[in-house]
């Protein structure tokens, strides 16, 4: 390896980190119904073609926060395979595969999809973030979902279950867990 490449090197490594976080923040935001969140994953010049929506990204976040609101229970989005190809040092060609499980809030069905984001991602002042988006659906398993009943049977089991921003366990119990830590570090420098 050659030092002369090593900066370029290194850049791309932390690159696909800061994409792959992008990713992350998007399915968090998605299924907390975290609009600011999901506005975090985009520039606000961006474009969303999501099958349902297409148009301007800020505005992709409040229709699919309203839309699931209205239409879904619960959801869960899961990054998968990622293919990143980099043109120039601030953009890149990123496909990136999904899996997704959501809940009717209006019926009693559910399903499991697989599909595959591809997106436009540019760097702008260190920052990347996605810039077009072209949802693709692939497939789907529609099933039942669980009744209220089992699921509260389950859930009994547990004392943190999964909600929506703000009263999700991420929400409640982090900044909690960093306020506890900072009086435990300052309690121990007295």
């Amino acid at each position: 390896m050659q030092i002369s490449t090593m900066p370029e090197e290194v850049d791309r490594l932390l690159s696909r980190v800061a994409i792959s976080e992008v990713q992350a923040r998007f399915c968090h935001g998605v299924d907390r119904c975290d609009v600011e969140m999901l506005k975090d994953a985009y520039w606000p010049d961006g474009t969303e073609d999501h099958g349902v929506f297409v148009g301007g990204s800020m505005e992709f976040c409040e229709f699919i926060v309203e839309f699931l609101l209205r239409n879904h229970r619960k959801t869960s989005h899961y990054i998968q395979n990622m293919l990143i190809e980099f043109e120039g040092s601030d953009d890149a060609r990123v496909e990136t595969y999904g899996l997704h499980y959501e809940e009717s809030a209006v019926t009693t069905t559910a399903s499991l999809s697989g599909g595959r984001y591809i997106d436009r991602f540019q760097r702008r002042n260190g920052v990347w973030r996605i810039l077009h988006r072209v949802y693709v659906f692939d497939w789907i398993q529609p099933m039942t979902r669980p009744t209220d009943e089992a699921f509260e049977a389950v859930s009994r089991q547990f004392a943190n279950l999964g909600g929506r921003f703000p009263n999700d366990a991420w929400d409640m119990h982090i900044p909690k867990m960093a306020i506890s830590c900072a009086a435990s570090a300052a309690a121990s420098e007295d």
